[in-house]
């Protein structure tokens, strides 16, 4: 598969797309475009693991494009990430029993389809992730009763309209994740009072301007989520004193140019993020050590080349976060044994290819 880049100041969503072989990859603005052997777009895809999926009738007419997110996250709160799929405003969830994940079955439906970002965070503290929509500023939530998604209620309006990304993270450590919002450098927080969201203020500005990716996690283990930016293999952290953002530093660099996705994740169960990334089936850690992120080491290899989704999440519940690849309805899993990834497993097939 031959990989081309090209630099456009664009916006995209991403989608998923049939049967073909693809042999070439255009990469800009840390988004992918794959096309099949006849030129035609297959599928696009972002970091957020939004996926726009392009079907054709035999004779090449473009049939549909549908939008797919693949997500993972504790939603009926036994300590195991579940493997979610969201598509055109329904939620189907496939559960952990930890070694597999168990029949893939409707959690929610009429979540604002066209919606911007899909997210899951626990919002109340309950202990479940719930299921978050974000569309022009307002923000809608579907509590978790561990069993569905409770009908949506919006939790606060105008917050983020215009936004480059929308992030869940639990930045002032009370338990429950809040609404942040990124634009230009400049980081915006409404702050989860377990019923709504309240009024949004800025956190930081200039951390990240021109990045490729922006992420939130607790890299320093104080229980407080952090904002992180990525950049051609730099990784820039801006530590949460749990009323706003800390000046920015450098915690490593060199980790990650030209990598398809960027990651954080405890992959070692220290409590501590870590600095993980994604290329053509390679996964390379870089461990949090509080104040910067070590030296990377390679975890795994042959892991997930040509999947549709990377992600980060604790599949079997012992406080680390396991590899997890997506490939046409194909959920495989490395696990985290603290040192490395594990052989990767089929936990899941069929659960995100009926769409």
């Amino acid at each position: 598969m031959t990989t081309k880049l090209r630099h456009y100041s664009i916006c995209i969503l991403v989608f998923l797309l049939g049967n073909y072989f693809y042999t070439t990859t255009y990469a800009f603005a840390n988004n992918e475009f794959i096309y099949d052997l006849s030129d035609r777009l297959k599928y696009i895809r972002t970091a957020s693991n939004q996926i726009i999926f392009y079907k054709y009738d035999v004779n090449g007419n473009l049939l549909s494009r549908e939008m797919a997110k693949m997500l993972l996250d504790d939603v009926n709160g036994d300590g195991k990430a579940d493997a979610i799929v969201y598509h055109n405003g329904e939620w189907w969830v496939s559960l952990s029993d930890g070694d597999s994940f168990g029949t893939h079955m409707k959690w929610g439906e009429g979540s604002i389809a066209g919606s911007q970002a899909q997210l899951l965070g626990d919002v109340n503290g309950d202990g479940k992730a719930d299921a978050i929509i974000y569309y022009k500023g307002k923000w809608n939530v579907s509590l978790s009763e561990g069993t569905q998604f409770s009908a949506h209620q919006l939790w606060v309006a105008g917050h983020g309209a215009g936004s480059q990304a929308q992030m869940l993270g639990d930045v002032n450590g009370d338990g429950k994740a809040d609404a942040i919002i990124y634009y230009d450098g400049e980081w915006w927080v409404s702050l989860s009072n377990g019923n709504g969201f309240d009024a949004y203020q800025k956190w930081a500005e200039g951390h990240g301007t021109g990045s490729q990716a922006q992420m939130l996690g607790d890299v320093n283990g104080d229980g407080k989520a952090d904002a992180i930016i990525y950049y051609d293999g730099e990784w820039w952290v801006s530590l949460s004193n749990g009323n706003g953002f800390n000046a920015y530093q450098k915690w490593v660099e060199g980790h990650g140019a030209g990598s398809q996705a960027q990651m954080l994740g405890d992959v070692n169960g220290d409590g501590k993020a870590d600095a993980i990334i994604y290329y053509d089936g390679e996964w390379w850690v870089s461990l949090s050590n509080g104040n910067g992120f070590k030296a990377y080491q390679k975890w795994v290899e042959g892991h997930g080349a040509g999947s549709q989704a990377q992600m980060l999440g604790d599949v079997n519940g012992d406080g680390k976060a396991d590899a997890i690849i997506y490939y046409d309805g194909e959920w495989w899993v490395s696990l985290s044994n603290g040192n490395g990834f594990d052989a990767y497993r089929k936990w899941a097939d069929g659960h995100g290819t009926s769409l």
